[in-house]
């Protein structure tokens, strides 16, 4: 099989692209259509295009949190730098699975998990004008999880795929949809791709990265509720997290570092404000 070049949808798979491209024609659900194209699960397919960054974009900040959470808002003050500094990251929030993330010719990262998002600081790698260029570099699962699978230094069971699904092996080497691998009730189509979607901000501010809360059923009948907040800075700051739970409303104050902090505020929420299962 020689070099294939599509158009590609993002988000999207390359078997889809494939089949709007009109390289796959017959429905790969149909008899054993998944095993006569699984030429394409052994490929490594490349995915590239080009864009263009401005002087502005360059050198400007537009602040942004990449996780907005509707009870969470973040204010810094005191910056201890004064210098201007700003970062510009490349967001990944889905990629399936192994690659190799380029820019300009440059690597700015790589992938192996299929359910994580990725962040990559990219800047460096940029250059004025519209000749920038992003390659996402796909690698087989299937030739990874062979390659993982070689390495281990344990017997392996190789009867992890039942000859009657037309399936592949070693699927617990990747973290990856086990199913893609094929299982009883469904075809064997192991997928590359940015299956989720893919953005690059700029940032001067600190960033909210992540945020998740923990409940608590006290005695009393309230619930306390931890909020914890990531936020990723490239200065020292210090400021003040607010959150708000069912109308109910705390802050913490925090200090930062370069780098990541977690900010965990408290709230007690009483049990008549809260709709139960």
């Amino acid at each position: 099989m020689g070099n294939i070049t599509v158009p590609a949808v993002v988000p999207g798979e390359i078997q889809t692209d494939l089949m709007a491209a009109g390289v796959l024609q017959q429905d790969p659900y149909a008899k054993y259509n998944d095993v006569e194209y699984r030429w394409v699960v052994w490929m490594d397919w490349h995915y590239s295009r080009q864009f263009t960054v401005t002087q502005q974009q360059l050198n400007e900040a537009e602040v942004s949190n990449l996780l907005v959470q509707y009870f969470l808002s973040l204010s810094c003050f005191n910056s201890q730098n004064t210098n201007f500094v700003f970062q510009i990251l490349l967001v990944c929030y889905g990629v399936d699975t192994v690659s190799t993330i380029l820019i300009n010719g440059q690597v700015v990262g790589t992938t192996d998990n299929q359910f994580r998002r990725y962040i990559f600081s990219i800047k460096h790698a940029l250059v004025l004008g519209a000749n920038n260029r992003i390659e996402v570099r796909f690698q087989s699962a299937g030739t990874y999880a062979d390659q993982k699978a070689k390495a281990y230094p344990y017997p392996l069971n190789e009867s992890t795929s039942k000859p009657h699904s037309h399936g592949e092996l070693y699927r617990h080497f990747m973290r990856k949809e086990s199913c893609s691998f094929a299982w009883d009730w469904g075809p064997c189509f192991m997928p590359q791709g940015i299956w989720r979607p893919i953005e690059i901000i700029g940032h001067t501010s600190p960033l909210l990265i992540d945020a998740y809360p923990q409940v608590f059923n006290e005695k009393d009948g309230a619930f306390r509720v931890l909020v914890s907040a990531d936020v990723s800075s490239i200065l020292a700051e210090s400021g003040v997290l607010t959150a708000t739970v069912a109308g109910v409303q705390a802050t913490a104050p925090f200090t930062l570092s370069v780098g990541s902090t977690t900010v965990t505020v408290e709230l007690s929420v009483p049990a008549a404000k809260v709709d139960l299962w």
